[in-house]
Formats: C-alpha cells, structure tokens, sequence
C-alpha cells in the first residue's frame, strides 16, 4: 500500500501514478460496495416480531436471533460502505493536491483491480473542488 502524503509535504511527479490509482481502486471499491448495500436492503428484512406476542422463552430467543443476526450484517455492510468512501475521499484529496481545479486527466489503469483491466479514466478537479471518475471511451470507432 502506497504510504499517505501529508497535507504539507509536495506530491512528487514519480507518485502520482499510484495515486491515481489508489484512486480508481477506491472508486471501484465504493461502488462494489453500495452495491452490496443496495443487494442487503433487496433481500433481507428486518426480522419483525410475531404478532400476538411470543408464546414462551425459546421463540423469543430465535427471534432475538434473527434481529442480531440482522444487525450484525446491516453493520458490516455499513462499515464496508464507509471504509470504502473514506479511502475514495483519501484519495480523493491526494489529488486535489497536484491536479489543477477545473482540469482533468486521462489515465490508464493498470492496477490489480480485474474489473478495471487496461481500463482509461478521465478524472477531473471540478470547480466545486469534487474529484471524480468516470470510464473513457473513445469517439474513435475501432478499426
């Protein structure tokens, strides 16, 4: 893993490669895992209680269950969320060290990420100060 620049040390040329890819990686990160959020809240309800109450112990023990079992995933699903925007805002903020507010670059990954592949991204500084990522595709047609 490629060690964090201070906010006041300069980023060196030789590093922004890897920056920008961190970055990708990140980007893909947080989309893996607000879809993973979005496959937990389609498939799995919160466990609701049976109605008329629990006729003894041992149902409200399963469940109980149920319920912590519910939780439990909601908030590893939750944490992956957050662990994978705080690293894209990381990311993020490396860039917005060295690439100019309202330009871009054209980049191509060439990372461990096999969704990605020889993939080319354009990642532009908005004027808004928000840096974002989006797939290239060229307008030339390939022969």
């Amino acid at each position: 893993m490629t060690e964090q620049v201070s906010p006041t040390e300069q980023v060196s040329p030789d590093d922004i490669p890897s920056i920008l890819e961190r970055l990708v990686d990140s980007w893909y990160a947080v989309g893996v895992a607000e879809e993973l959020r979005e496959q937990f809240e389609g498939s799995v309800e919160r466990p609701a209680p049976l109605p008329g109450g629990f006729d003894e112990v041992g149902a409200l023990q399963e469940y109980h269950r149920r319920v912590v079992d519910f939780q439990t995933r909601q908030a590893e699903v939750e944490s992956t969320v957050n662990e994978a925007s705080r690293n894209y805002e990381d990311a993020a903020k490396e860039v917005g060290r060295f690439l100019p507010i309202g330009n871009s670059v054209r980049f191509t990954y060439s990372g461990e990420n096999q969704e990605a592949g020889k993939e080319s991204f354009v990642i532009s500084h908005e004027v808004s100060g928000d840096i974002l990522v989006e797939n290239w595709v060229s307008s030339i047609p390939p022969e």
